[in-house]
């Protein structure tokens, strides 16, 4: 078998000591090939094992769907609250080159981020490039300090006229205005 993947170079399917695996880590699946997969090691057959390659990148296509959308809210909200764009240092080996970029959204009740990957990046033109410190943050008490803030609203701490006054210069887009824009 040839084991010039022009992918990996036969690399991400041997483990340190040359014997044959299947990573399914996010570096690799994405081009686990015919030249990486013999079908004779694994216990499954050719067929089987591009199934469940087809199936990893469906799966990994619904999944940056979903990050594309939540991206877009979060973008919508770094308009409304004061934000700024970190990127994490090329040192920091725990996040994929790919999503070293976060959104810092500071709300009332604290600070928010989010990794964002690099082909949203474009949604966060309109923020200032910054080096923001991270408060530590963890990903429930970003919720709980949006969820709060919610309780804030809706306990009239956080008066809707100060909204409205906020945007009192805004008005309705129509499809009209949209197709304008483009």
């Amino acid at each position: 078998m040839n084991n010039s993947c022009p992918e990996c170079n036969g690399k991400c399917c041997r483990d340190e000591l040359g014997y044959k695996i299947v990573h399914m880590a996010a570096e690799c699946y994405e081009h686990i090939c015919d030249l990486c997969y013999d079908g004779t090691d694994y216990n499954i057959s050719l067929f089987e094992f591009r199934d469940l390659k087809d199936q990893i990148k469906k799966l990994k296509s619904e999944k940056d769907g979903a990050y594309s959308e939540r991206n877009k809210l979060v973008s919508l909200i770094s308009k409304i609250f004061p934000s700024s764009l970190g990127r994490h240092e090329d040192s920091d080996t725990s996040w994929n080159d790919d999503w070293r970029w976060i959104v810092y959204v500071n709300i009332p009740t604290g600070q928010c981020s989010w990794h964002i990957h690099d082909d949203d990046l474009p949604m966060f033109s309109h923020l200032k490039r910054e080096n923001v410190k991270w408060d530590g943050h963890t990903t429930e008490e970003k919720y709980d300090r949006i969820s709060r803030f919610k309780e804030l609203v809706e306990e009239g701490q956080v008066l809707r006229r100060n909204f409205d006054a906020a945007t009192s210069g805004m008005r309705n887009i129509t499809e009209e205005d949209l197709k304008r824009k483009s």
